[in-house]
């Protein structure tokens, strides 16, 4: 077939459970050796990049979501929106370079949350709220984790909370509230 798609006779449906046919796990293994030297190659990763791509069509083709996302972790390491990216860089829908850009700002927004949560704790929450005996268990806030920044919240909250008058009680909760607000963007 000239058009490059798989005749309905040949398609298979596979899913998460289904074994692998042997053609299916060759070319997935293609892929990732493609999608390997990509990464090694600065000036060829388009190329590279772009015949993983063409592969992982294939195999997109030939499955259901679920499948078709066990497939790329399970050959290529790789997650279905990864795939999807690949995918779109073969297809001509995206330059490898929109792909870049498009992952740069969205870690870039990644940091800002983190960062915004992390100022919330911190203007929350007191170091003494913090370090006490109460809350020995919390993770530092040195690490700038959003989930270290919430165990932390919630421990200077459950530490202080007892003592707060029920005007610092409400100011306490507006104050988080605005800078949640404010994190997420709202």
């Amino acid at each position: 077939m000239a058009t490059g798609h798989i005749a309905v006779s040949d398609m298979v449906e596979l899913t998460k459970k289904s074994p692998t046919p042997p053609d299916v796990a060759k070319t997935l293994r293609q892929a990732a050796a493609h999608i390997k030297d990509g990464e090694r190659s600065d000036h060829k990763a388009f190329e590279y990049y772009r015949k993983a791509g063409l592969l992982l069509l294939k195999i997109r083709q030939r499955c259901n979501s679920g499948g078709f996302e066990a497939l790329c972790k399970k050959y290529c390491n790789i997650s279905r929106s990864r795939a999807n990216e690949l995918i779109a860089i073969a297809t001509g829908k995206k330059t490898l370079e929109q792909i870049r850009a498009e992952n740069a700002k969205r870690q870039a927004e990644l940091q800002q949350r983190r960062k915004a949560a992390v100022e919330i704790v911190e203007a929350a929450a007191p170091a003494s709220a913090v370090t006490n005996g109460d809350c020995s268990n919390v993770v530092s806030l040195d690490e700038r984790r959003p989930s270290s920044a919430k165990a932390t919240l919630l421990a200077a909250f459950h530490a202080s909370w007892p003592q707060m008058s029920p005007a610092d009680r409400a100011d306490f909760v507006a104050l988080v509230n605005r800078l949640l607000k404010k994190a997420v963007g709202q």
